[in-house]
């Protein structure tokens, strides 16, 4: 690991975040020209078609999703049968052939998924289009990609759609197309983030225009593909609020789909301690700030009156769960009534989700940045200049002080963040200061 440019890798991300971060304030305070905008489109189409053909570096959860799209694509139940299972430890009852079998022609793809002593933590959507990716080429990086280009495009069409009928220039495209970690994270890592956006852009796009249920199973798509959209359930009620009668349809449709993707998951439960959604949620943590201050004040409080290790780490996931939840109610208390308005909510509630969760990682940053395209905030926007300091975990380790990253050095990596979400609070506060005055 020594040998490789690491150091080097993270200086020229983050000097690319910062020149893209002097393109979003071009952006912002300018008034480009039609010419500007196209080219502000090209550019970004042809940063992805670099990205296409290069070599996933530091990263390794394709192999993942691609194991799972064959899993998926041969019929069998990607939930109820642990990769180590089948590639080591398989028993002739218990695994059917045709996973053994699965695993022999997938080559290098079954001995390089990370965590395989873990089942998968991907819900049914997500699912889809792993074995969609499989089906146009098994185990082919290539076709991963394809799939993800596809979701690229829909999200670029709909921001689009939606910069248009919220009356804002279509240069603000740019902030999404130009952002080097989604293209990184996207066409380099190979990450599956992206899947999530075009359903919840297409949320945003149905119920400005009173689409409750579109809006709905849209979202339930969405959770689909990734479980922490459920947060956002709840402004669905608070954009235009929808009669009784389409609140109730909404309601029930949404459950439907839901219970749906929930039954083939359940033969994860069987799993117990190997089940990839009980292992996340009770012991990964990584790249995180905020969540080591509520663990520490947390063990801090329950250490004297006897709490074991593992209570209290119970007991800061579920306080930061609750904070999210009334911090979510807290933005409902109001009808949003323009897109914007409603986009600007999902900023602040997928941003608080992301700074209060025990795992941080860069390609986490895709849930955000297309709604900041909607309503831009510098406080998210500067984190494409300072993510790239997770990947100097790899260098500490390898030189045996990775003690260092985690307790010290993402300080620094989020404190740009931070600041500049305390200086958008005051000038909030500023602002209302004076229209209340001026009311007065």
């Amino acid at each position: 690991m020594l040998g490789r440019p690491i150091r080097t890798f993270v200086a020229v991300s983050m000097l690319a975040g910062l020149f893209y971060l002097a393109c979003v304030h071009l952006i912002l305070k300018k008034n480009l020209s039609r010419d500007w905008v196209l080219a502000l489109i090209s550019v970004g189409f042809v940063m992805r078609l670099v990205s296409f053909f290069s070599n996933p570096i530091l990263e390794d959860d394709f192999y993942r999703y691609l194991w799972d799209g064959g899993v998926t694509a041969s019929g069998h139940n990607p939930y109820q049968y642990i990769p180590d299972d089948v590639f080591y430890f398989h028993e002739p009852m218990a695994v059917p052939s045709e996973l053994v079998t699965l695993a022999d022609e997938s080559g290098n793809v079954a001995v390089r998924v990370n965590h395989s002593d873990l089942g998968t933590i991907y819900p049914p959507v997500a699912q889809g289009a792993f074995a969609t990716a499989y089906l146009i080429s098994p185990w082919n990086t290539m076709a991963w990609r394809a799939v993800l280009f596809f979701c690229d495009v829909t999200v670029v069409f709909l921001l689009f759609r939606l910069l248009m009928n919220a009356g804002l220039s279509p240069q603000y495209l740019g902030i999404y197309l130009l952002n080097p970690l989604v293209i990184k994270e996207t066409y380099n890592s190979l990450h599956m983030d992206l899947l999530v956006i075009p359903f919840l852009l297409f949320a945003i796009l149905r119920i400005t225009s009173n689409g409750h249920v579109r809006a709905g199973f849209a979202v339930a798509a969405a959770i689909g593909c990734k479980l922490w959209p459920l947060i956002l359930v709840p402004t669905l009620y608070r954009h235009r609020p929808p009669s009784f009668k389409k609140l109730v349809m909404v309601t029930v449709c949404s459950a439907i789909v839901l219970i749906l993707w929930a039954w083939p998951m359940l033969a994860a439960v069987q799993s117990g301690s190997s089940s990839g959604f009980f292992a996340y949620g009770d012991r990964w943590e990584m790249n995180d700030a905020l969540f080591m201050v509520f663990d520490w004040i947390i063990q801090t409080v329950s250490g004297p009156l006897g709490a074991s290790k593992n209570n209290t780490d119970w007991m800061v996931r579920v306080t930061i769960a609750l904070l999210l939840i009334a911090w979510t109610l807290w933005h409902c208390r109001t009808e949003s009534k323009t897109i914007p308005d409603l986009a600007n909510r999902w900023v602040l509630i997928i941003g608080a989700l992301f700074l209060l969760s025990p795992t941080q990682f860069p390609w986490y940053f895709i849930w955000v940045l297309p709604f900041l395209t909607l309503a831009p905030r510098y406080s998210f926007l500067v984190l494409t200049a300072m993510l790239p300091m997770y990947y100097l975990k790899f260098y500490y380790n390898a030189v045996g002080d990775v003690d260092f990253f985690h307790n010290r050095l993402v300080w620094l990596e989020y404190a740009p963040t931070f600041g500049l979400i305390l200086w958008e609070f005051f000038q909030y506060r500023k602002t209302e200061s004076a229209h209340h005055a001026k009311q007065s």
